[in-house]
């Protein structure tokens, strides 16, 4: 997991048109935050047990226990996230 690229540029995420019926995730589907996801750096989520790497692309970190929606997915392996509650805001 830690061969991600270290900056991921907007323009590089791939949009994921099929993530909703590739990962069954309805509507909105949330996942705890399991370890800490700073900006541009790689954390962990749990999602319908599994872990998950994940990242969020705002300046933001997201503490460990914090619930997250599921935004889209990067690869195989690393789901994009924002926050829904318990966010720390980076100047």
């Amino acid at each position: 997991m830690f061969w991600l690229q270290r900056n991921l540029d907007k323009s590089t995420v791939r949009r994921n048109s099929s993530l909703h019926q590739s990962l069954n995730i309805a509507d909105v589907e949330t996942a705890t935050v399991t370890r800490l996801i700073l900006p541009d750096r790689v954390g962990q989520v749990s999602f319908k047990g599994s872990w998950w790497s994940a990242r969020c692309l705002d300046p933001i970190s997201i503490q460990p226990d914090a619930l997250v929606e599921i935004c889209d997915r990067v690869n195989a392996t690393t789901l994009l996230v924002k926050p829904i509650a318990n966010l720390t805001h980076i100047d």
